[in-house]
Parts: C-alpha cells; structure tokens; sequence
C-alpha cells in the first residue's frame, strides 16, 4: 500500500483508499488468511507519484505507520512489513534513520529506520505482527535488529539462478532463524517457465529451515514472477 493515498496531509490522498484497503483486508482475514500489508511506495518531497525509494522517508512514513497500525489493531490476522525492499542504505540507516540519497530520484532525503517505524506502530497500540525487510532490497539480513516483540524478519528471494544459488542466498538467513523468526515473503523467477524448479527449490529449503514462505505472486499482479 502507499502513503501517498493513505495520508490526507499529501496531495496524492485519496478519501476512499483507506475504505478500499479496508474492505480488502476484511475480505482476505474473513477466509481466516493473514494480511500482510506493506508500505511499498512512498513520496519524498511536493506532489510527485509515489514509488519504491531507498528507504521509508522520516517526514511521512511514521505517522502512515500509526494511523495504518490504529485501524487494524483489533484485528490478529494483519500484519504490518514495515518498508518494502530497503536498499543502497546503510546498517545504521535501516535501523535508526538518517540522510541518505535516493537512486531512483538522486533526491536526499531523510529516511526513517525500522526501529523508528516500528515504535510508531507499538504506539498506536496494536501488537500486530511486524515482519521487517532485511538490507539490499530484502535479501540480505540485517546485522543490527529492532528491539521489540512480535518481529518476523522478511526475506526475499530473486537470485534468477539455480537451485543451489537459491540456496547459498537463502544461507544468509539460518544464522538470524535460530534466534528470530524467519518468513520468504516475495520469491520468483521470470526464466523459469511455470516456476516450477525455482520456487521448489526455494520452499524445499525453507520447509527445511521451518520458516514461513508466500510467493510473488500467486496469480495477477506479478507478471513474469506469476506462478499461475
């Protein structure tokens, strides 16, 4: 989801977004399905169109956090991933915050961390899951963690190799799995027809590992990465 259309401060903001959001995850939670919603785009400065940036940006993203945490606190099938693929950051900007220039815009910015946007969701009140993305874009784990309760660690998993690549990546994360929790929340692989061998192998090592896995995407939405 997105701030931008979230947030009646920003000039994107859409009065019916956060009805549309709702009525989705009401949808998705009734079927007794978690629904794990994920600031993917953010905005850094004026009126331009939300997208991925480097990091969530300190200006916004927390109080979209609060407000977001607030309306679906009540409810123990939601969850919260803090920041979609953070990346081109530092160890110490993706946990506590600070200036860092955005790739996409050349725009600097700056950006919240993940204790930060975690602590505004603990501040609404809810004790909702909180899944947190590792370092370069998802795929590597961090090396400082958030402080806190309820916390999944969030992998993702694009190496477009083999399946002994797959796993040499997944690798990085066994060490952080005997202490935290561990979940593949985006795996996929356009040159793999079908997914087929890719995503097996990717579940076969998580099932291993006992960790949680959800493909990107299923069906729609994920083009080439589509498993059906």
């Amino acid at each position: 989801i997105s701030e931008a259309f979230w947030l009646s401060s920003n000039c994107k903001y859409s009065p019916s977004y956060a009805s549309s959001v709702s009525t989705a995850v009401n949808w998705i939670t009734s079927l007794g399905m978690v629904a794990l919603l994920d600031l993917h785009t953010n905005t850094l400065s004026g009126c331009q169109s939300p997208e991925q940036h480097n990091m969530a940006d300190q200006a916004q993203s927390p109080v979209f956090w609060s407000q977001v945490a607030r309306t679906f606190a009540s409810n123990p099938l939601v969850a919260f991933d803090l920041y979609n693929e953070p990346h081109d950051i530092s160890s110490a900007v993706w946990l506590k915050g600070g200036p860092t220039k955005d790739t996409a815009t050349g725009i600097t910015y700056n950006a919240a961390g993940m204790q930060q946007l975690y602590n505004s969701v603990r501040s609404s009140g809810a004790q909702n899951l909180v899944f947190v993305g590792g370092l370069g874009w998802a795929a590597t784990p961090p090396t400082q963690l958030v402080k806190g309760s309820n916390v999944v660690y969030a992998d993702h998993v694009y190496t477009g190799q083999a399946s002994t690549v797959v796993s040499a990546n997944m690798s990085l994360w066994t060490p952080l799995s005997a202490t935290e929790p561990v979940v593949v929340t985006e795996f996929g692989n356009q040159s793999d027809p079908g997914q087929g061998t890719y995503n097996a192998a990717v579940i076969a090592f998580v099932r291993q590992q006992g960790w949680g896995w959800s493909a990107w995407a299923f069906v729609g939405g994920g083009g080439w990465f589509d498993v059906a």
